[in-house]
């Protein structure tokens, strides 16, 4: 608890200072390539840094993929000291030319998109293939890389031999190595210096987000019907954990902030408001991306193979369908709320099967006790200090869910439900404060058959990225065999690719002047010494 002061402090005193100075933060980002086929996955390193060069304490960086008319692709990526990497699936659906990526921190939102950091990726997309996309191919042979050479004796290498990388010690820190597949390639662009934000915040003031994301919100109703903020209460839930609610914070312009910490990937999540009367307020959360729109985009050269541009075009479809797979499966949940361990845990499976959550309660759940209150059902769990039936109701959860209606819980499908959990201590958390949990989980955690009332609605949601773990990538389907997101060895050792074939080694780092700086080589691997 001391922490969690200490840390909300902490947080105030940063706001305070960061929107009265108002502190410019400079965003450097690289990727493992500059060109990819639909359906593959783009990854990124991002560096965040202060005007005097210090690590920004933003805690989530933003980056976008957009042509000349939408924003095509995002994701947010987590920020440890400044630093983070993750990686964005494209749509098959994207068609063949230049995008400009964008990326920035809520904080940076205050300046304007003039300081967002820019660059050019290209995209092809071999299966609608048309002429009116802005791109030319060429042959593989055409294809030369303006660098310098890393320092590395890597020009001829057999398979399985070893690869190594040797780094400056000005280069350390920010660095990126990528070994790739030559099969498409494409000439480095410059960022277009036009562009327009579609989601600007006006005169609206951005919060830095030295916790983690922020969270917004607003009313759906419109601006002469919308409900009294004097009394409204708005909530967020992430279901499937066992308690992640956030009340939400009412901001100048209308909309309300919900303050997450440590909360990643993609997690479905309830909003709902209620006005002074109690009265259900539909709640939409609002997009946190600024959507910058580049006005033109150069025309992207690609050298490339037909047959291999072909091969990997089926290898990116088949990888497309795995990864859509993936997103359909089942969250894993959480056992402990609040870095507590329940007192009592009860999985149903162990146990007669009854047909409500109010005949479980009554046959075998030890530790909680129905009582009415003016007419109204609650449900009380036990004083660890004095070990009798506390007189202050506990919080009652379904999926990390409150639950306030009571009669509802109690006639809920037991079938449903795999886990009860109760915790009997007291807690606090946003302007609430209860004695003792009871947290229903149901077998798939998605609040099964559970209607929920008019205010609410439930959506997926994706939060920040951990940083994934890449290793050895031979047999990638985008041809690339390595990447290391942030290379902090004088000299690295990669095995050679099992698959013969030229190979391009790329490093790329932030300068003195906080530009990127590349040096890129070439490998051949199956030929003879």
């Amino acid at each position: 608890m001391i922490k969690r002061i200490c840390v909300a402090i902490a947080s105030v005193i940063f706001t305070i200072v960061a929107n009265a100075q108002d502190p410019l933060e400079k965003v450097v980002a690289m990727t493992d390539r500059e060109c990819y086929l639909a359906g593959e996955r783009l990854r990124v390193s991002v560096s965040v840094s202060l005007e005097d060069g210090a690590p920004s304490p933003s805690k989530v960086a933003y980056v976008e993929i957009s042509d000349t008319r939408q924003m095509c692709a995002q994701a947010m990526v987590a920020l440890e000291n400044g630093v983070g990497w993750g990686e964005i699936a494209l749509s098959p659906n994207m068609h063949s030319g230049n995008y400009q990526m964008t990326v920035y921190t809520r904080g940076m939102r205050n300046h304007g998109a003039a300081v967002y950091f820019k660059s050019v990726v290209g995209i092809v997309n071999a299966e609608r293939l048309s002429r009116r996309d802005d791109v030319v191919f060429q042959p593989k042979e055409k294809y030369s890389a303006n660098a310098s050479v890393l320092q590395a004796d890597n020009m001829l290498r057999k398979e399985g031999d070893e690869l190594v990388v040797s780094l400056a010690k000005e280069q350390l820190g920010h660095c990126t190595v990528s070994i790739e597949r030559l099969g498409l390639q494409t000439d480095y662009c410059a960022a277009p210096a036009e562009q327009t934000e579609k989601n600007g915040g006006g005169d609206r003031k951005y919060t830095f987000e030295i916790e983690g994301h922020i969270m917004s919100a607003r009313t759906l109703k419109s601006d002469d019907d919308a409900p009294n903020m004097n009394g409204f209460k708005t909530r967020m839930v992430l279901v499937g954990q066992t308690a992640n609610v956030y009340d939400g914070q009412p901001q100048e312009d209308g909309t309300f902030c919900y303050y997450t910490n440590n909360i990643y990937e993609t997690q479905p999540a309830i909003v709902n408001g209620y006005d002074s009367e109690d009265n259900a307020v539909q709640m939409k959360l609002m997009s946190p991306f600024a959507v910058t729109i580049p006005h033109t985009l150069p025309e992207l050269t690609v050298y490339c193979d037909k047959d291999e541009l072909i091969a990997r075009s089926n290898e990116a479809r088949r990888q497309n369908a795995i990864n859509d797979w993936l997103k359909s499966d089942t969250i894993v949940h959480s056992t402990g709320f609040m870095s507590s361990e329940p007192d009592r845990f009860y999985d149903l499976d162990n146990y007669a099967k009854f047909n409500t959550i109010h005949e479980v309660l009554i046959e075998f759940v030890k530790g909680v006790k129905r009582k009415k209150h003016h007419g109204v059902n609650f449900l009380y769990t036990i004083e660890p200090e004095t070990r009798r039936y506390s007189d202050w109701p506990a919080l009652v959860l379904l999926d990390g869910m409150p639950v306030y209606d009571i009669d509802e819980i109690l006639t809920y499908d037991a079938h449903l439900v795999r886990y009860v959990q109760i915790y009997n201590c007291r807690y606090s958390f946003g302007n609430s404060c209860c004695q003792g949990v009871i947290s229903f989980i149901t077998r798939k955690g998605r609040l099964s058959n559970y209607v929920l009332d008019a205010g609410s609605r439930m959506v997926s949601y994706a939060f920040p990225q951990k940083r994934p773990v890449f290793e050895n990538l031979a047999g990638d389907e985008c041809g690339l065999t390595y990447w290391n997101p942030c290379a902090d060895a004088e000299e690295i050792r990669i095995k050679a690719p099992k698959t013969a074939g030229v190979y391009r080694a790329t490093m790329q780092w932030k300068g003195e002047n906080g530009e990127i700086e590349r040096a890129v080589e070439s490998i051949m691997i199956g030929g003879e010494r």
